[in-house]
């Protein structure tokens, strides 16, 4: 009797403790499978992972005609030779299941045309994925020359392609619900020197294509301001555009070592909104290069220096740090080694690790009715 009588104590005063502690807190329990905290309510727990993808460079979780994963996975010059002899990189862009698993194999849509897809956005009702081409031989083959591709999920061929050749290095692309295009990175340009000799510079910067120019040429109307001060960018990489409802275009900024939220006041200007610089979160970024926004104004930034992706939510002139979609106290969780991109969905985060050759899949648990 004395020993149930203890043993009920003890319990009792477990589950008081587990109580005072809150049900947002993590706490250690034994189990039967070994290792790892509880989560709290609303954390990423990590869910599945879809590897064998040699080095993915993007993913995207499409909006129309349903949800689903796009991988694109590519090669690099290292990894697969050089010209000189012979054997170029190559890539793939393949839809999956929204939850795919180890082993999953993509569904029986594919994409022609393409030779070294590296960047994917989503707007309009179509993919617009861009293509890197081939770098050594895009100057006598110009169909290897880096192009955008446009797509209806679903169709193989491309509705419509466009390139520019004043594109040095793309490291980012977004598109509006109109169709207009945004890509960021290096650029070819021409500036003027005091004596009027144009001399071909390198500048980073955000171009943007307009469905209603047909895609022609650069839209040379529009431009980034300084606006309030942070409407700047350079060593830019993944852009995104978004909340549908509200749109801006938010910007991985690698000078700064910050993400920026830019809005498009008039028809030719963009303003610096504000930035953040992962402060909040503990830690200031050490090297973002993507990010993501849902339809509910929270923001998802890849830090690929310090291995991280973290939520924010967008208050309208300042973003407040909500957590990390990583936590890595799960046993058999996959580490980040190096992630480049994000796709977002509701609770669902998927990572993409080229280092793995694999894309996570991280998914938000329920929150209880008292936590936030």
């Amino acid at each position: 009797m004395r020993t149930a009588t203890r043993r009920l104590a003890l319990g009792l005063a477990a589950a008081a403790l587990a109580a005072a502690l809150g049900c947002g807190s993590k706490f250690s329990l034994p189990t039967e499978t070994k290792g790892g905290l509880v989560p709290p309510d609303a954390a990423f727990t990590f869910k599945g992972v879809l590897d064998g993808l040699p080095e993915p460079t993007d993913v995207l979780i499409t909006r129309s005609s349903g949800n689903q994963l796009l991988v694109l996975a590519g090669a690099s010059f290292d990894a697969r030779g050089s010209c000189a002899d012979g054997s170029l990189p190559a890539g793939t862009a393949q839809l999956y299941p929204i939850f795919a698993k180890t082993g999953t194999p993509p569904l029986s849509i594919g994409f022609d045309g393409m030779f070294r897809p590296q960047l994917a956005a989503e707007g309009g009702g179509l993919l617009f994925i861009y293509d890197a081409g081939d770098t050594c031989l895009r100057f006598t083959q110009p169909n290897l020359a880096p192009r955008v591709y446009a797509y209806r999920i679903g169709t193989a061929a491309p509705q419509f392609s466009f390139s520019d050749t004043n594109w040095a290095a793309v490291r980012g692309l977004a598109v509006a619900a109109d169709r207009t295009v945004y890509v960021s990175g290096t650029f070819r340009v021409l500036e003027p020197d005091e004596f009027g000799r144009r001399t071909l510079r390198y500048r980073d910067g955000i171009w943007r294509y307009r469905e209603a120019d047909q895609y022609a040429h650069r839209d040379f109307g529009w431009t980034v301001l300084e606006g309030s001060g942070t409407g700047f960018v350079s060593r830019q990489s993944g852009i995104a555009w978004g909340p549908s409802w509200d749109p801006y275009l938010w910007v991985a900024d690698g000078e700064k070592a910050a993400v920026q939220k830019l809005a498009i006041e008039t028809d030719s200007l963009s303003h610096g909104v504000y930035q953040f610089d992962g402060t909040l979160s503990g830690l200031r970024f050490q090297d973002p290069v993507d990010v993501a926004i849902d339809d509910s104004s929270y923001i998802y930034v890849v830090d690929r220096g310090s291995a991280r992706v973290l939520r924010y939510h967008d208050e309208g002139f300042a973003p407040s740090y909500v957590q990390q979609v990583n936590l890595g106290i799960l046993q058999g969780e996959p580490p980040l080694v190096a992630p480049n991109a994000t796709a977002v969905l509701d609770t669902i985060v998927y990572v993409a690790d080229p280092p793995s050759g694999a894309a996570l899949r991280y998914e938000r648990r329920r929150p209880c009715p008292t936590c936030w």
